[in-house]
């Protein structure tokens, strides 16, 4: 049985970890039961919520969110972890010690803040992205009903202001074809479909959603990307279709894998062997 604090529709201002950790279909669940309806069963039906533990890139992610975001949140929710030699019982005895004062807060390394200084420097220093980011409501909670399913979905936009929603994003390559592969490949429509669904549920229309893009190594590269109308059509498409899957699988209790299919050849081998019977004449 689900004990997790359901919200009602509407928004709420609540902490991330209230958010993550209350009922509903989030983008992230729903992007999970894409893979495969088992897999989604296995994570938040087997026995309970099985959340992700934050690795070192998650960490890396929240903490440029808070520093470009919220950076008046920093202390309260981020603690400087002093250096300190583990391999060593006093070094032991003093991250002990020290993890006892996190009450909650995340720890993190000088040269971890210092990387995420330089990355809300970077989006600072480019007028446009700067620009976008101001006066915007800031990681509030969005809880509505899916009306054709009847189940409770939820999504919490980076920033918005009114019907223009910016999402921030640090990749690798922000370059035009490589976010593009990203967007796809990590479902970035649907997290546009499911903000467009959560918009029109309290009266607003998106007209605009921007990725902000910066890249993690220096120089800390800017790029701004605006979905077309076809996009977030796609996504809107993408959240509806799967949440109908959902519904399926919830009603009868029945969350299959990846089932019995035709494996054929991709299309790259076969252009590999067209060109190479080339190369032999």
């Amino acid at each position: 049985m689900d004990e997790r604090k359901i919200y009602s529709d509407g928004v709420h201002s609540i902490a991330n970890d209230e958010y993550h950790s209350s009922s509903g279909v989030s983008r992230s669940s729903l992007w999970e039961f894409k893979r495969s309806p088992y897999h989604y069963w296995h994570r938040y039906l087997n026995g309970g919520i099985n959340l992700q533990e934050s690795t070192p890139s998650m960490v890396m992610g929240n903490l440029v969110h808070t520093m470009v975001l919220e950076p008046h949140k920093f202390d309260s929710e981020f603690v400087m972890r002093p250096e300190m030699d583990r391999r060593t019982n006093a070094g032991k005895q003093a991250f002990n010690a020290f993890t006892m004062t996190l009450a909650g807060r995340q720890s993190v390394t000088y040269e971890q803040v210092e990387h995420a200084n330089a990355i809300q420097k970077a989006i600072i220093e480019n007028d446009l992205a700067f620009a976008l980011l101001q006066d915007c409501k800031i990681e509030q909670s969005i809880y509505f009903t899916h009306q054709a399913t009847g189940i409770q979905c939820k999504c919490r936009p980076d920033a918005w202001n009114g019907s223009i929603v910016i999402d921030l994003k640090t990749t690798a390559d922000a370059s035009y074809r490589a976010f593009q592969s990203s967007a796809f490949k990590y479902g970035y429509f649907l997290q546009a479909g499911f903000i467009h669904q959560g918009l029109n549920s309290i009266g607003l229309s998106l007209e605009k959603f921007v990725f902000m893009v910066v890249e993690k190594e220096s120089p800390h590269a800017v790029a701004l990307y605006v979905l077309d109308d076809e996009a977030i059509d796609f996504g809107v498409n993408q959240f509806n279709t799967l949440l109908e899957s959902y519904a399926q699988c919830q009603q009868n209790d029945k969350w299959p894998s990846f089932g019995l299919q035709v494996l054929t050849i991709p299309n790259y081998a076969q252009y590999e062997v067209i060109e190479t019977e080339f190369e032999h004449e």
